[in-house]
């Protein structure tokens, strides 16, 4: 019996070897080649009540040019307990970001991966970016400030003139971004208004805020949460904007979304007859 004919249209069974050689090196050379993508990991938390603001009578305006009482000086007071500040990592704009980081940072669940132009505008460059997040750090402290005066006011009008005539200064320089204005916020009205405010707990706080107290939304909610537990915060201040956001909630750490500077204090406080919740 004669054999069979080898069907002449089926595919090799193999790779010739300077054809496996070609795809070896191609595969190879993919994992080196960059990819527009970010990473985003939990940052540190910062306590905001650990030596991290201090008063300093401001005597760069014409009213202070006379030596001050010390009725005019607010006292750095100790507040029992935590608040936190949370920070994101991101890389940055010019970051070699290839094929091997994006799957570790998949599967490590702490990380997001997210495309470079839904983080970062196109052709900015990380001396750029890092100036533009600096800048949104030292308005974030000086709007949080006229934020804190503002709700002051209304319970200390003296308190509040006081805090107006000190300069404030925050020891934050690690970190960028307008996120931390709630943070700062709520830390002077504790040091300044009601020190008993955090009463000995471990608080964590995001959000950023405009002069009238109004909380707005933050990036990387989830990592900023996952550097909460971390800390062991047994409370998490979030945007309320923030709660469609959220894709995991941490254990043992209880979420409070806020719309206001007012509603924060009042919760903190026990103030609030309804919790709020996502």
């Amino acid at each position: 019996m004669a054999p069979r004919p080898r069907d002449s249209v089926s595919a090799p069974r193999y790779l010739k070897r300077p054809t496996l050689f070609l795809v070896v090196a191609i595969v190879v050379i993919a994992q080196f080649i960059p990819l527009p993508y970010v990473i985003m990991q939990p940052g540190p938390a910062f306590d905001l009540l650990a030596h991290n603001i201090g008063f300093a009578l401001d005597t760069t305006t014409a009213t202070q040019a006379a030596p001050a009482s010390p009725a005019d000086l607010l006292p750095n007071r100790t507040v029992p307990g935590t608040l936190y500040a949370l920070t994101v990592y991101v890389s940055s704009p010019d970051a070699h970001i290839t094929a091997p980081i994006v799957i570790a940072n998949w599967i490590d669940g702490h990380a997001a991966v997210l495309p470079r132009d839904f983080i970062y505008p196109k052709n900015e460059n990380t001396a750029t970016i890092t100036a533009k997040s600096t800048k949104q750090m030292a308005t974030s402290e000086s709007v949080a400030k006229s934020a804190a005066i503002k709700y002051i006011n209304k319970l200390d009008p003296t308190l509040a003139a006081q805090l107006r005539k000190n300069k404030v200064t925050f020891a934050l320089k690690e970190t960028g971004g307008p996120s931390a204005g709630l943070g700062f916020a709520l830390a002077l009205v504790a040091k300044v208004e009601n020190p008993q405010l955090i009463n000995s707990r471990k608080i964590a706080v995001t959000g950023t805020i405009d002069e009238s107290g109004t909380v707005g939304a933050i990036g990387g909610i989830d990592q900023k949460l996952i550097s909460a537990s971390a800390k062991g915060a047994t409370i998490a201040l979030i945007p309320a904007d923030n709660c469609a956001d959220l894709t995991a909630l941490p254990a043992h750490v209880q979420i409070v979304p806020i719309h206001s500077l007012s509603e924060a204090v009042d919760f903190l406080a026990g103030r609030l007859s309804k919790v709020p919740h996502c």
